[in-house]
């Protein structure tokens, strides 16, 4: 299922590069309306300098939380297996 979607997305971007370069070349051709190409991405507009310890400090925790969540049922789980092993 990734590999297909992987290879959808691709297919996407190669479609919207295609059509980027040839809205160009139509509009050329006309002179009545010219239409603004699109643009890169969709992500153009979230700002890609965010490189500061604050924002790496919180992204760092929301990728490890569910691992310290694991961790801590884990624990909980063996301090009462012994408490019920007694």
């Amino acid at each position: 299922m990734h590999r297909e979607l992987s290879t959808a997305l691709s297919a996407v971007d190669d479609a919207r590069a295609e059509y980027s370069k040839s809205i160009t070349k139509i509009n050329a051709e006309s002179e009545s309306e010219v239409l603004e190409p699109m643009g890169n991405s969709d992500f153009a507009e979230y700002p890609s300098d965010e490189s500061g310890f604050v924002t790496w400090f919180k992204r760092g925790l929301a990728f490890t939380c569910p691992h310290h969540f694991g961790l801590v049922a884990l624990a909980i789980l063996f301090i009462a297996h012994a408490a019920f092993a007694r």
